[in-house]
């Protein structure tokens, strides 16, 4: 397996490593461009809070990707930064073989789940600040996006409920894009923003009952798929 093997448009998640090798804690989501050679290609650079991530020549990335209901992780380096019209992107090398990586190290699942939340100062406020009811367009271990009939800024802190499975969770977090969706929902009123978080707040058994929640989706989505 080479990088011709990946899909143009293809979602990944990326980990950053920094000038000084240290992995930087943040969650970094990417789409697989075009292959320039079995060991070369132009990924999109990730935006975070809204704008386009400063990554430079030299850094170390660990690229994810899912394929069906495998995980594939190989180690690279980025080459140089290019534009293409208003794209930024960043050309890699392949410095490792693509290998399979733990499924949750590549799983988003886009689903609409009920959610309320609301924008608070500091997690945990006692205000009388409203929750706002709206679904969930996909979820993960490390964050969720939302849809929303309002515009929302990069760092601003929200605060989620929503059910999982059989479980309630409350989850914090911070606003990190917002994008105007180019289809507007048909809903009344409708929705024109869809906001993305970052967990800043959760618990280790709400992580891993999202987890276990998004591969049993899984499950069911290759059942059906075979019948």
């Amino acid at each position: 397996m080479d990088l011709h093997d990946y899909k143009v448009g293809a979602k990944l998640n990326l980990d950053i490593y920094d000038d000084n090798g240290e992995l930087i804690d943040q969650e970094f989501a990417s789409q697989f461009e075009e292959a320039l050679g079995p060991d070369e290609a132009r990924l999109l650079v990730p935006i975070v809070e809204g704008t386009v991530y400063p990554v430079r020549a030299a850094w170390k990335v660990n690229v994810y990707m899912r394929d069906g209901n495998s995980c594939y992780r190989f180690q690279a380096t980025i080459v140089d930064r290019t534009a293409d019209g208003p794209r930024r992107l960043m050309r890699i090398k392949r410095t490792s073989e693509i290998v399979m990586a733990p499924r949750r190290q590549c799983y988003r699942l886009e689903l609409e789940v009920p959610l309320r939340y609301r924008v608070v100062e500091w997690t945990h406020a006692v205000d009388d600040t409203q929750f706002v009811e709206t679904m969930t367009s996909d979820i993960s271990g490390g964050g969720l996006r939302f849809r929303s009939r309002d515009l929302h800024l990069p760092g601003e802190l929200v605060e989620c409920e929503l059910t999982i499975g059989d479980k309630q969770m409350y989850l914090a977090g911070k606003v990190v894009r917002c994008q105007r969706l180019q289809q507007l929902s048909e809903c009344k009123p409708a929705y024109f923003y869809d906001v993305g978080v970052l967990y800043s707040e959760i618990e280790p058994w709400q992580r891993e009952a999202i987890f276990k929640f998004i591969f049993e989706k899984e499950r069911q989505k290759a059942r059906v798929r075979k019948q």
